[in-house]
């Protein structure tokens, strides 16, 4: 029997194992995703694609399209599309796409912010390269605004290829060998925060009484690792209700973009005296 409800297709870079990782962002932007379209009578369809150049022939045959993970360059290049569609975490200036996103240069700001404020002065920024991705980029703009505000004038990138645990951890490991008098550390996202705590804690320092962390999401994950994870908090369900609100109701326009807060756990304190 043909399914006669609206078909939602969440459409993504099918680029390996961890494309949509559950514990990452990504999965539980869809897990909210699937809620509200199933609330409204809608059926949520993944489209995996290999490059962004497919979008336009699978979004031909749905009621509306949820763009994730492909970077802003990739969609600007696209022919228009049949469909109504979203770029969620987007910065493309494209008329014809609507964009839902948290404010990542607030988040960033507010990172720095808790960190200076807690008397840091040199800083590890770790993160994708901010060139192509928009979301990262208004994120590290942002925290070194705050830096600079605070005379901070140490700030290290450590650019990450991407958000996994496991590059996190990776990174983790090193950062007490590259950047010795580092004493904190503000990763773009939740993923890569919670392995920098855990490569930090291989190579032999403690978080967070040599080095603070803090991530950006408040995903489950930041609740669940030891110790917990000090983040920047946006609200994901609140991401995908307004994601549905501007595919069903054409009066509904972009960007629309949700509020941040900071979530101070148990990975930030004063640099410690020796430091």
């Amino acid at each position: 029997m043909t399914d006669a409800r609206p078909h939602i297709g969440l459409m993504f870079p099918a680029t390996g194992p961890e494309s949509l990782a559950p514990w990452g962002h990504d999965g539980e932007y869809l897990a909210a995703l699937d809620d509200e379209v199933r609330r409204r009578g809608m059926r949520l369809v993944l489209c995996g694609t290999r490059r962004a150049a497919d979008i336009p022939d699978i979004a031909d045959d749905l009621h509306g399209v949820v763009l994730m993970g492909y970077h802003d360059n990739e969609l600007d290049a696209l022919p228009q599309l049949g469909a109504r569609a979203v770029a969620v975490d987007g910065y493309s200036e494209r008329d014809d796409l609507m964009i839902v996103r948290s404010d990542d240069h607030e988040g960033g700001r507010r990172a720095g912010e808790l960190l200076t404020s807690r008397g840091h002065r040199e800083l590890v920024l770790v993160g994708p390269d901010a060139h192509d991705n928009g979301a990262m980029r208004a994120r590290a703009a942002g925290f070194e605004r705050a830096a600079r505000a605070a005379g901070v004038s140490t700030i290290h990138r450590h650019v990450s290829t991407g958000t996994s645990l496991r590059e996190g951890t990776l990174i983790g490991r090193m950062l007490p060998t590259r950047h010795p008098s580092a004493t904190a550390v503000f990763a773009t996202t939740d993923t890569l925060a919670a392995g920098v705590v855990e490569g930090l804690g291989q190579a032999g320092a403690r978080v967070p009484d040599d080095v603070s962390v803090v991530g950006y999401d408040n995903l489950a994950l930041a609740s669940l690792v030891t110790p917990k994870l000090s983040t920047v908090a946006q609200n994901v369900a609140r991401k995908a209700r307004l994601t549905i609100d501007l595919l069903v109701d054409p009066d509904h326009s972009g960007p629309l973009v949700t509020e941040v807060v900071v979530l101070e756990r148990a990975t930030v304190a004063p640099p410690a005296p020796h430091r």
